[in-house]
């Protein structure tokens, strides 16, 4: 019976230990259990987020299966939806130089050249939403911002993004289809600070023009091609060394036209959309080489045979028309210093100075690779 009895008060002992050490185990491993079961916590630093109990959160955005942004306090974060975590936002840009270039590029379309060159200085933050990439500078919510359209930058990320194709980049250099409108164009650059001039010139008031260059100047002549991708006019492709098309075997055009755009890819992130033959001179075979569309001219200032800037303003303001494509070469300060003369005229005038591209689409015309255009009507 004693015996029974000390068996008895062991296993009370027992029991009642066993209690004294579970219960706080329960009380702390609880809440632990319940969070994980409840809410997917994922952590950075010292704050907790969570992906299922959103309050605190003041939006987010599914960039596609994987991938969501969510702002908190008015900060970006990337979450990756698979591993519950939070990312560094660089893990959806895939070739960063270009993307950067192309980045710029487009805050120049958008800005003013003073507040663009501003801008680039500071401080990008990125927040990639469904169909688009908001880039703020300095801070989120800032009242300077770009709303980049991701076909413009797609084939610089790693994921595929849901494109918006009605997207259209905003800026100050929208035309008027009810105005007279002409496209200048310059032959055989870059031409170092004459490009840079022009360039400069054109962006103060507010005008665009198509430079079509030699491919072999690429390298030595950087500042004044990254200058010109960056404004709102564009590069053409103008041969590798101004060799006449209709002189060289269709391979001899297709391999310099390849590794010509190799060189405008390297250094802005963009290919040749537009080409004008040397000279002028093209047949079809040379026309099929290349699959861009040829870019010819209808008024030809001849200013690389006169070098006479009023030459050249006289002949532009006698016979310019809606439509017209504008010869000059930016290689002679005769044409700079007459292209200062012309422009004021013009505007005066309410005609509109663009480049090919911005009066093919104002005229709502798709220019066709492999065909040639002497004017845009």
């Amino acid at each position: 019976m004693k015996r029974s009895r000390r068996r008895k008060l062991k296993k009370n002992a027992i029991i009642y230990l066993l209690i004294i050490f579970l219960i706080p185990c329960l009380i702390i491993i609880k809440p632990f259990s319940s969070n994980n079961n409840y809410n997917k916590v994922i952590e950075k630093q010292d704050t907790l987020y969570t992906d299922l109990d959103l309050d605190g959160y003041s939006s987010k955005y599914d960039i596609n299966k994987e991938y969501q942004t969510v702002i908190k306090d008015n900060e970006i974060y990337l979450v990756n939806l698979n591993s519950r975590e939070i990312v560094d936002k660089d893990i959806l840009i895939e070739d960063k130089e270009h993307f950067e270039l192309v980045i710029n590029h487009l805050l120049h379309q958008k800005y003013n050249l003073s507040k663009a060159d501003e801008l680039a200085l500071k401080t990008h933050i990125y927040m990639f939403k469904e169909h688009e990439l908001v880039v703020y500078f300095e801070e989120y919510n800032s009242e300077d911002n770009l709303i980049v359209n991701y076909n413009e930058v797609k084939d610089f990320l790693s994921f595929s993004p849901s494109l918006n194709l009605n997207y259209e980049i905003e800026d100050n250099y929208k035309l008027d289809p009810n105005k007279i409108t002409i496209a200048l164009t310059f032959d055989d650059g870059p031409n170092g600070n004459r490009t840079l001039q022009l360039i400069d010139f054109l962006e103060k008031n507010e005008c665009s023009a198509t430079f079509f260059i030699q491919a072999n100047r690429i390298n030595n002549g950087k500042t004044a091609v990254l200058r010109v991708y960056n404004s709102h006019s564009e590069l053409g492709y103008h041969s590798y060394a101004h060799a006449y098309f209709t002189k060289q075997d269709v391979e001899t055009i297709k391999n310099e036209f390849k590794v010509s755009d190799n060189s405008l890819y390297e250094v802005t992130g963009s290919h040749f959309k537009l080409t004008r033959p040397p000279y002028g001179s093209f047949n079809d075979d040379t026309l099929g080489a290349i699959d861009t569309p040829f870019i010819l001219w209808n008024l030809d200032t001849n200013d690389w045979k006169y070098r006479d800037a009023n030459n050249a303003k006289e002949y532009v303001m006698k016979n310019y028309k809606d439509g017209a494509i504008i010869l000059f070469h930016d290689s002679y300060n005769s044409s700079v210093e007459a292209i200062k003369m012309i422009i004021p005229l013009l505007k005066e005038k309410g005609v509109q100075i663009t480049s090919v591209s911005r009066l093919a689409k104002l005229k709502g015309i798709d220019l066709q690779n492999n065909t040639v255009y002497r004017s845009i009507q």
